[in-house]
């Protein structure tokens, strides 16, 4: 439908992903106390400002194992049956472009530059939400990959019409830093104990923003069309209200 997002989807990156989260092994008591006496009732975020939302869809943050072993699944069905060339990570890899681009044209409010780039009636939807963002939100949408921190595709679907028709639908997720945040380069404080690391730690989880990104083309032979973002959301799951 679109060769600007078809182009985005074939281009090759080379970006290695630094996870968000690892494992660590049982927290020594006197860390843990530590962490105990920064723990309260009070939300970390105490602006008045609406929640970051785009679209009311389901907020997705982590992986799924079971989802993980689908994907392999369809991933194998793809590429023996509609499109030879399919792979996740190289969907992924064009998938980062797309995402760089059409979240720096939400973030400036150029919703007429998302024609068949965005599906219409998700279109619509951002635009209502974007107008409740104060400015600092709208910044925040935007999404550097130099920035990213994670990124990984969620779930792949397969959908088979009636008529014969078949779509594949694919989420991403992705977790970033705002452009507006300088603190992983901010090194002018100092780290001498447990309690400056957890400090440190906790300011930099609060500034981490969540997308997630709805792929969706279709695959019907002979009919098959270029991809297009049929959802499109950021959040924090640090919240100072319940949202709507």
């Amino acid at each position: 439908m679109n060769l600007a997002l078809r182009r985005l989807l074939a281009k090759p990156s080379y970006k290695s992903f630094i996870p968000i989260c690892s494992s660590f092994k049982k927290c020594p008591s006197h860390i843990s106390e530590k962490f105990r006496a920064f723990s309260t009732n009070k939300p970390l975020l105490m602006s008045n400002e609406r929640p970051l939302k785009l679209m009311n869809l389901q907020k997705i943050v982590q992986p799924n194992f079971i989802l993980w072993l689908k994907n392999k699944y369809f991933e194998f069905l793809i590429r023996n049956y509609y499109d030879a060339t399919f792979s996740q990570s190289e969907f992924l890899a064009g998938a980062t472009q797309a995402i760089t681009h059409v979240s720096s044209l939400i973030s400036r409010g150029q919703f007429e530059d998302l024609e068949e780039l965005v599906d219409p009636d998700a279109v619509e939807e951002i635009k209502r939400n974007y107008d409740c963002l104060s400015d600092k939100q709208h910044r925040d949408l935007k999404v550097m990959e130099d920035h990213i921190m994670k990124m990984f595709i969620h779930q792949i679907g397969m959908m088979f019409g009636n008529s014969g028709k078949v779509f594949v639908e694919i989420t991403v997720v992705l977790h970033y830093n705002s452009p507006d945040d300088k603190s992983l380069q901010d090194t002018s404080h100092e780290i001498k104990t447990a309690e400056d690391i957890i400090k440190a730690a906790l300011e930099i989880t609060k500034k981490v923003v969540n997308a997630n990104y709805r792929f969706i083309k279709e695959c019907t032979k002979g009919s098959e069309s270029d991809w297009v973002i049929n959802g499109v959301n950021h959040f924090s799951i640090f919240s100072n209200k319940d949202e709507d």
